[in-house]
């Protein structure tokens, strides 16, 4: 019987993008998450100063190699 061998080849950088999506839409849908060489980009909109907070440290968390823009805007100061 011989074994088998699969290559799987991933992007870092897709897959870090995914897991960082994924943590930005548990707080809320509206979020956008954008990998650009080493920087983290966020945009959209959310409720409260907590919700933008809690988006950037959720990503922060998958994302320790990269620096993160907190680009959100808190609907409660427009």
């Amino acid at each position: 019987m011989s074994a088998s061998t699969t290559t799987v080849r991933l992007d870092p950088n897709h897959t870090a993008e995914q897991l960082m999506s994924a943590a930005a839409a548990r707080i809320s849908g509206s979020i956008c998450v954008a990998v650009r060489e080493s920087c983290v980009y966020l945009t959209g909109r959310t409720l409260s100063w907590h919700e933008k907070q809690l988006a950037q440290e959720s990503v922060r968390c998958v994302s320790s190699a990269y620096t993160v823009q907190n680009d959100i805007i808190v609907d409660a100061w427009t």
